[in-house]
């Protein structure tokens, strides 16, 4: 790159002084290799001790992948007899490999023979995400269309994440379908091969080449049969068949035109159907119900839920109009306009709005503030009959004052207007100041 001429401190003079590292770890993740260099505190360096803090340490050649094209870096050790070095993650700055991560053990010096060996585990993990990724991307294409282009990826231990180009979400059954295709392909078992050629031969092979990558003259293909086949450098199965299962666990927009899809595989796919498992026997058991039986015990449920909730509604309105009943027999005229300004416990803002409903159908001329604490918030709502109106009363105005009082705020119109606060402790004091002004206005 053009900034790589900006480059200074310890990354400079490593690329001035020091030949890059040869990658091996194609096919083998432990190698031997001799510690090229040393940087510390941005500087190059020609020994360490354990316990010198965070290091960077270049090898000659490394079965270290170094993080790139999505894919994660390596993890691992670097031993000499009497020296280890965790490496927590591996970079790359090109021509080299970057092993960053901490001496755990002795003493290491630029020169010293050290074997390296990768975390073959988290490698595995890794491998059957990045080669998921390429039948995933196969998949979406021969499903959604030609269009649905990668867009970006990461292939981690854990999990993979795969942004492609699509103009709406995948539908449930484009999804099964798409998942369905990857363990097609994965249960076939067919070779996943890599060869090394040049950018025009590749091209002629028909491999995918990913819009805005970079290629050298010479480039990798990577192919599972005749399903996929691109131009990577990434770590892969020789087999579809070692991915194990593929399951798509999330699907969500990122941008506009462009889609996210997340992935388990492997052991990782077991261990989320075993969660799902767990999650349904734990279910079942609340339910006392067999699991083959929770769906329609569930559904039972939601039936008599919302039974349940239609006579709850009913007997709130029942109780909420024989309220309002009891506020106008005790409600003080002023002005030849009933006054109320008074609390309805828990009431919710379509049942306050039912209640001043309550107060329209009757046949008294009336003006009202009521509140309510609903779900650990104040609720408010001012009505103003014709008369009250016609006396300078405007009920957008006055529960913008009352609301203050519960620090909150709302508005409305001359004859209904609604509010709500955050300070419960002030609802008496909100109601006070209501009759307050009302009364002031109408008398």
């Amino acid at each position: 790159m053009t900034a790589d001429i900006f480059i200074g401190g310890a990354i400079g003079k490593l690329r001035e002084t020091v030949p890059g590292t040869t990658f091996n770890g194609y096919d083998t993740t432990t190698h031997e290799a001799q510690v090229a260099a040393i940087i510390k505190d941005d500087a190059l360096v020609d020994d360490v001790e354990a316990d010198d803090g965070t290091l960077t340490v270049v090898l000659d050649q490394t079965p270290f992948y170094a993080e790139q094209g999505g894919q994660v870096g390596d993890t691992g050790v670097l031993r000499t007899r009497s020296a280890a070095f965790a490496v927590e993650d591996t970079k790359l700055s090109p021509p080299h490999t970057l092993h960053v991560g901490k001496l755990t053990k002795g003493k290491l010096k630029v020169g010293d023979a050290v074997e390296a060996v990768v975390d073959a585990e988290r490698r595995d993990d890794i491998r059957r995400n990045h080669t998921a990724t390429h039948l995933l991307h196969a998949a979406l294409r021969e499903t959604l269309g030609e269009h649905a282009e990668q867009s970006g990826s990461l292939v981690a231990p854990d999990h993979l994440r795969f942004d492609f180009h699509h103009f709406e979400a995948p539908t449930a059954a484009q999804l099964a379908t798409i998942e369905e295709k990857v363990n097609a392909k994965i249960m076939a078992n067919v070779p996943v091969a890599h060869d090394v050629m040049d950018i025009t031969a590749a091209r002629a092979t028909g491999a995918k080449a990913l819009f805005g990558e970079k290629y050298g003259d010479e480039v990798r293909v990577v192919s599972a049969g005749n399903f996929s086949k691109e131009l990577c450098g990434g770590t892969h199965c020789d087999w579809t068949g070692q991915i194990g299962q593929f399951k798509i666990t999330g699907e969500e927009s990122v941008a506009a035109g462009i889609r996210r899809i997340t992935a388990v595989t492997g052991r990782h796919a077991l261990a989320y159907w075993n969660d799902i498992e767990t999650r349904l026997r734990e279910t079942a058991a609340e339910l006392k119900t067999p699991v083959s039986d929770v769906v329609s015990r569930v559904q039972a449920l939601n039936r008599e839920v919302k039974s349940m909730r239609k006579e709850l509604a009913k007997t709130r309105h029942d109780e909420h109009s024989t309220r309002i009943g009891e506020l106008l027999t005790a409600a003080e005229t002023v002005g030849g306009v009933k006054v109320i300004a008074a609390e309805m416990s828990e009431a919710s803002m379509p049942e306050l709005r039912g209640a001043v409903d309550g107060l329209k159908r009757a046949k008294d001329d009336s003006a009202a503030v009521l509140a309510s604490v609903h779900e650990g918030k104040v609720v408010l709502i001012a009505y103003a009959g014709a008369k009250a109106q016609a006396a300078g009363l405007d009920a957008g105005k006055l529960v913008k004052e009352v609301a203050a009082v519960v620090k909150g705020g709302g508005g409305g119109r001359a004859e209904l207007a609604q509010a709500g606060g955050t300070d419960v402790s002030k609802v008496n004091d909100a109601l006070d100041l209501a009759r307050n002004l009302m009364t002031g206005t109408l008398g």
